[in-house]
């Protein structure tokens, strides 16, 4: 019989780092109570540096911490300090969209011309998807936003604070999967993707769990799997 996966028998306890310890020095000094519940993996809910639009889930800055946390030193303490307490780290991955701060946005934004353009999804009309939920509707009547500078609408199907990536764009694979490189260096996991069923949308259908959403998760997968064998990823 071969050696079982470290996943396959995760107790995991899911946490915001703020409310549960304050910062990562709080939850590095907190792992014993962890063992005491006999839990041996934690997913941490967005840590990233964000406005706080959605709890995190508006991710300014892919690959650093959000100060009010600590620095990225505290969190590979943290991490360290786990790993020796043999409690594995999971961390979350927003991969449907970013906050309108994110300096990707602020490029595409400002002109049709950016090179940045093409990583979000821009509309004259904003009439297509129109079968897509909107899942926030108390906040916006549609998830096309207007965007007064290019005179045009962005697509967003959460907060109109998070516009949405293209993932028809392969360059966003592509920093997606150094994002991912970039955290397994600093010793995580593994990760948990968040909002995957609405990462490409097509008109005529629902916009949720297209095939070819399937195709980039089994290419995020498939990384994983070649680069960093021994790492999760949750949906």
């Amino acid at each position: 019989m071969g050696t079982q996966n470290w996943w396959e028998s995760a107790k995991i306890y899911e946490l915001y780092v703020d409310k549960f310890a304050r910062d990562f020095k709080g939850l590095t000094a907190r792992l014993d109570y962890f063992n005491h519940l006999g839990i041996n993996a934690l997913q941490v809910l967005p840590h990233y540096p964000s406005p706080m639009i959605d709890d995190g889930y508006d991710i300014s800055d892919y690959r650093n911490v959000r100060p009010a946390l600590g620095t990225l030193g505290d969190f590979s303490a943290f991490v360290a300090a786990a790993h020796a307490q043999g409690i594995n780290v999971i961390v979350d991955l927003v991969a449907n969209h970013v906050s309108s701060t994110h300096p990707w946005f602020l490029e595409a934004r400002s002109s049709r011309e950016n090179a940045k353009r093409d990583w979000f999804i821009w509309s004259e009309t904003g009439r297509e998807f129109e079968n897509a939920p909107n899942p926030f509707i108390d906040f916006k009547p549609s998830n096309w936003i207007w965007n007064e500078m290019t005179r045009d609408y962005y697509y967003a199907t959460f907060y109109p604070e998070q516009p949405d990536l293209n993932w028809d764009n392969p360059r966003v694979l592509e920093d997606m999967l150094a994002t991912i490189d970039f955290w397994v260096d600093q010793c995580v996991d593994g990760f948990r993707l968040d909002a995957v069923p609405f990462l490409v949308e097509r008109d005529y259908t629902k916009s949720q769990g297209l095939p070819e959403t399937h195709r980039i998760v089994r290419a995020i997968h498939g990384h994983l799997q070649t680069r960093h064998k021994g790492s999760v990823m949750l949906l």
